[in-house]
C-alpha cells in the first residue's frame, strides 16, 4: 500500500507538466514543473477594520454602493484565493449595511499539505468580528484551515444559499452572536462540525443541507443559545445534533 500511495503522488505532480498546453516544451533535465491554481481572476483578500475602510475600498473600485440603508456597500462576483495570506474577507467593527453576493473564496487547506513545510494560521473564508448588518448571499467558502464562515460578536447577519465545503474546522461557526439567520445553505465535507453555535441569542437555521461533516452535523455548545432550528437535512455526519 505504501508503494501505491507514492505512485499516485508522483502522477499528481507530473500531470501539470503535460497539460500546460500549446507547444511549450518541458525542461530538458526532467525536473517536474508544478502549477498552482491560477488566481488571475481573483482579487486580493479584503480586510476591513471600520466603516472608513469600506469607503476607501469603494474609492478603489473593489466594492460599490447599494447594499442599502442608504446605499451602503456590495461586494459582488469576485473570486479570492488566499494561499495563507489572511482570511479571504475580514470585516471588523462595522455597522454600515454590507452585501456579499455571488462570490467564491478558496483557502489552501489540502494544497499546503503538499507544498508547505510550515503550519499556516487558522484562516477563515469570511470572518465577521463585531459587525452588524451583513448579508452573504449565494457565496461559496472552501478549503480554509479555520471555518468557512466565522461570525463572532456580531448581530443582524444573514447567510442565504451559501456553501461551506472542505474546511478544516467548522463549516459555519457562530460565537456571541445575535439575530443571525442561516437559510437554504449547504454545509458539506468539513473536517470538523458542520454548524457550530455558541451563545447565540436569537437566530434561525432553516432549510440547510448539513452532510458528511467529520464531527457533528450541528453542535449547540451553549445552552443559553436561542435558535429556531427546523427543516434541515442532516445526513452522514459523524453525529447528528448535540446540545
Amino acid at each position: 500500500m505504501r508503494w501505491a500511495g507514492t505512485v499516485l503522488l508522483v502522477l499528481y505532480l507530473i500531470i501539470p507538466a503535460f497539460v500546460s498546453g500549446g507547444e511549450t516544451e518541458g525542461p530538458d533535465n526532467g525536473d517536474v514543473v508544478l502549477e498552482l491554481p491560477s488566481a488571475s481572476m481573483a482579487i486580493e483578500p479584503i480586510r476591513v477594520n471600520n466603516n472608513s475602510d469600506l469607503e476607501g475600498l469603494k474609492g478603489l473600485g473593489v466594492i460599490d454602493g447599494n447594499g442599502t440603508e442608504s446605499d451602503p456597500y456590495i461586494l459582488r462576483d469576485v473570486e479570492i484565493h488566499t494561499f495563507s495570506h489572511g482570511d479571504a474577507v475580514y470585516l471588523g467593527n462595522t455597522t454600515d449595511h454590507i452585501v456579499i453576493r455571488d462570490c467564491m473564496f478558496f483557502g489552501d487547506f489540502g494544497i499546503d499539505l503538499i507544498f508547505s513545510s510550515s503550519e499556516p494560521s487558522w484562516l477563515n473564508g469570511v470572518f465577521l468580528n463585531n459587525t452588524r448588518n451583513v448579508k452573504i448571499i449565494n457565496t461559496t467558502s472552501k478549503s480554509f484551515r479555520g471555518a468557512g464562515f466565522l461570525i463572532n460578536g456580531s448581530s443582524s447577519i444573514k447567510l442565504d444559499n451559501c456553501t461551506s465545503e472542505n474546511n478544516r474546522f467548522a463549516g459555519i461557526q457562530m460565537e456571541g452572536a445575535s439575530n443571525v439567520r442561516i437559510l437554504n445553505s449547504t454545509v458539506i465535507y468539513n473536517y470538523g462540525t458542520g454548524i457550530e453555535l455558541g451563545d447565540v441569542k436569537g437566530g434561525n437555521v432553516e432549510n440547510c443541507n448539513i452532510t458528511q461533516n467529520g464531527w457533528w452535523g450541528t453542535r449547540i455548545g451553549d445552552m443559553r443559545s436561542q435558535i429556531l432550528y427546523r427543516n434541515n437535512t442532516i445526513n452522514m455526519n459523524d453525529g447528528g445534533v448535540i446540545l
